[in-house]
């Protein structure tokens, strides 16, 4: 069946799944370290703890997540990047994938802020746009992701 058009169509569309799932996969993830780089290391994601960028989750369908304050007793958090290769593993191809910073000031830092919070404290918050900037790279990154997956899925990668 394989040298049979039926067999070289569903060889076909096997290939081309394969590589939607890599330039979907790749492209989020990549995404998402565009807007996880940080102010010091040539991005705009603003860093003091690391708190903000440890609070990205993955999810698969509607994001469910309870938004997230730093503890009291401070310290420093890192990301964990391997939750990003799970949840994508695992996601089928017509998923929904989704990110969301759960710190609860994290649409602050993206957009700004001026004014009073519900504590009455005053902010002249600037916004950093981290998000914004990466999700405006997403047609070039998912360009050089198709480049990548079919290097990939043709063995030359």
């Amino acid at each position: 069946m394989a040298d049979s058009f039926e067999g070289r169509v569903t060889a076909w569309v096997a290939t081309t799944k394969k590589r939607m799932l890599a330039v979907r996969n790749g492209s989020a993830q990549r995404v998402v370290e565009i807007a996880n780089t940080t102010v010091g290391e040539g991005g705009n994601l603003p860093f003091r703890t690391g708190f903000l960028r440890a609070s990205g989750k993955w999810a698969v369908g509607e994001p469910n997540f309870t938004v997230t304050t730093p503890p009291k007793d401070g310290g420093t958090f890192a990301y964990d990047a391997t939750a990003a290769a799970l949840v994508l593993t695992n996601a089928k191809l017509d998923d929904v994938v989704s990110f969301v910073w759960t710190a609860a000031y994290a649409r602050r830092m993206n957009y700004g802020f001026v004014g009073k919070d519900s504590l009455g404290r005053e902010y002249n918050q600037k916004g950093y746009k981290f998000r914004d900037l990466a999700v405006q790279q997403w047609g070039r990154v998912v360009q050089e992701e198709c480049v990548k997956a079919k290097a990939s899925v043709e063995g030359r990668a």
